[in-house]
Formats: C-alpha cells, sequence, structure tokens
C-alpha cells in the first residue's frame, strides 16, 4: 500500500507517524483503525520501532453520528427561514392588500361625506377633515408596517432595489448616512439568495442601531471572479472579539452566509468601527 509506505518513510525520516487506516480482523472484517509509530534507541543503541494499533470504530460512529445530526439541524433551520419568509410575505401582502383597501376606502367614503355636506356646520367639518388626516396617516402606516415585514422590491423588482430601500430607510428614519453602491446584476440571482443577502443586511443595519452608535453606514455588492460579495461597513465605536459576549445576531449573520455555502468575516476593534463581508459562490445565479 503506497499510503503504508509513505508512512514508513516519514517515520523513519521525523522518527514517529501517526496515521488512519483500514484493518482487517482475523475474521475478515475490515475496521477503521489508528496508528502510531516510533523509533527510539535502547542502551546498547540498537533502534527499535514500536507501534500500536487502536480500534476508531466507536469514534467514527460518533462522528458519523454527529454529522448527520449536524445536518439535520442544518436543514430544520433553514425549513423554519423558508416557513419565517413564507409568513411574512403573507402578511405583509395581507397587511397591504386588505388592511389598506379598507383603510383607503375610509378615505373616500369621508371625501364623498365631505362634499356632500356643504351644509354642516364648522366643528362637523373640522371633524371630517381630521378624520381624512388620520386616514392619511393610516394608510402611510400600513404601507410602511407592511413594506418593513417584507419589502415588495425584493419580490417584484430586484435585490439591489430592496438593499437600496434599506439604506434609505435607515437615513431617513435615524438620521445615519447610507450609502449603497450596486456593481452587481443581480436579475438572475435566486430568490433564496436575494432573500438572504437581504436580511444579513438588515439584520447588520439593526446591529449597527443597537450597539455602534454610528455616523455612517457603507453597503456594497459585487461580483468578482466566482464569488458574490456584500460588505456593510460603519464607523462606530466597534468592540473587543476577544471579550467573551453572547453575539446572538452575529451568529444568524453566520448562519445565513453558510446557507448559501458561503463564509462571513468580521473586522472589528474598539473604536475602529465594524465591517462585515459575506463571500458567497455565485452558483446561486
Amino acid at each position: 500500500d503506497e499510503t503504508v509506505q509513505a508512512k514508513i518513510i516519514e517515520r523513519d525520516e521525523k522518527g514517529k507517524v501517526k496515521g488512519e487506516f483500514t484493518g482487517i480482523r482475523k475474521n475478515g472484517e475490515r475496521f477503521p483503525c489508528e496508528i502510531a509509530s516510533v523509533l527510539f534507541h535502547d542502551i546498547h543503541g540498537k533502534q527499535i520501532g514500536c507501534s500500536m494499533i487502536a480500534d476508531i470504530s466507536a469514534r467514527r460512529n460518533a462522528e458519523q453520528q454527529l454529522r448527520n445530526t449536524l445536518d439535520e439541524m442544518q436543514q430544520l433551520s433553514q425549513h423554519l427561514k423558508d416557513a419565517r419568509e413564507d409568513e411574512r410575505k403573507f402578511i405583509s401582502r395581507e397587511i397591504h392588500d386588505e388592511i389598506g383597501q379598507l383603510a383607503t376606502a375610509i378615505q373616500l367614503q369621508l371625501y364623498m361625506l365631505k362634499l356632500k355636506s356643504a351644509d354642516l356646520s364648522e366643528p362637523c367639518l373640522e371633524k371630517i377633515n381630521r378624520s381624512m388626516e388620520l386616514s392619511d396617516l393610516m394608510i402611510s402606516s400600513v404601507r410602511r408596517i407592511a413594506t418593513s415585514i417584507r419589502p415588495i422590491a425584493l419580490d417584484e423588482r430586484n435585490l439591489n432595489d430592496a438593499l437600496q430601500w434599506q439604506c434609505e430607510q435607515l437615513q431617513e428614519n435615524h438620521q445615519i448616512n447610507c450609502r449603497f453602491t450596486r456593481e452587481f446584476d443581480d436579475s438572475k440571482l435566486s430568490p433564496e439568495a436575494k432573500t438572504e443577502f437581504f436580511r444579513i443586511c438588515q439584520e447588520s443595519m439593526t446591529n449597527v442601531l443597537r450597539h455602534a452608535q454610528a455616523s455612517q453606514v457603507e453597503v456594497s455588492i459585487k461580483e468578482q471572479g466566482e464569488n458574490i460579495y456584500l460588505l456593510i461597513k460603519d464607523n462606530g465605536k466597534g468592540f473587543d472579539t476577544n471579550q467573551k459576549t453572547t453575539h446572538l445576531g452575529l451568529i444568524g449573520l453566520r448562519e445565513r452566509a453558510h446557507s448559501l455555502k458561503g463564509e462571513l468575516t468580521l473586522t472589528t476593534g474598539l473604536g475602529q468601527g465594524t465591517m462585515i463581508e459575506v463571500i458567497v459562490p455565485n452558483r446561486w445565479k
């Protein structure tokens, strides 16, 4: 066996070696084993080789069970995320279509009432006008809530528009300067990848609002070589990555990146801001 011969040569050169092989029992059954071999000299200077063989069948079985469990957990996690996104999409459309239409109908009824009630007293007209103002506010609130649950741009247009909208919301609602740079044609990107990229950006911005105390955020997405790169960078206070804290938000971001067979890297430090880079293979196109 070439592998065995290579290990023997390595042992002769380094004095010791360790590796995993397939052993054969007396009954012909094959089993995984680990062999450790070392060379040493006795008191007479004679070189002696000592080898130990350990049956690692139980360890291999435990490792396989662990891999199976991890695969099942990842499948369950993906199923829950898909179900959550479907639910968000349903709730968003129901709010937008049903409640939004009812609010618009109320507003039209108030408008018709105002046109046909010129002889009403001034206090009554003021109440109608106030009700119309409230209906306008309700319609705007319904649209805002529906969009925050699941942006229409993510389903009807493209990822770039959804990310642009997210940056505009951060800037308008929280007075944080947010710039989005699009260097990627996402027209052929799968719906699953679009959703994950958007949620990564959304959750990163939530972390900025909660912890960063930043005044500026930069978001960009581009395709380079065989990968797609999403970058979210802020000029906030940063944090010490060596400090033992539970960053559940970061765990969720990594899980989303892994679901696309990608990687997430975090660069930060006290007073240095935070940069999150997600690298995903462009096979999701």
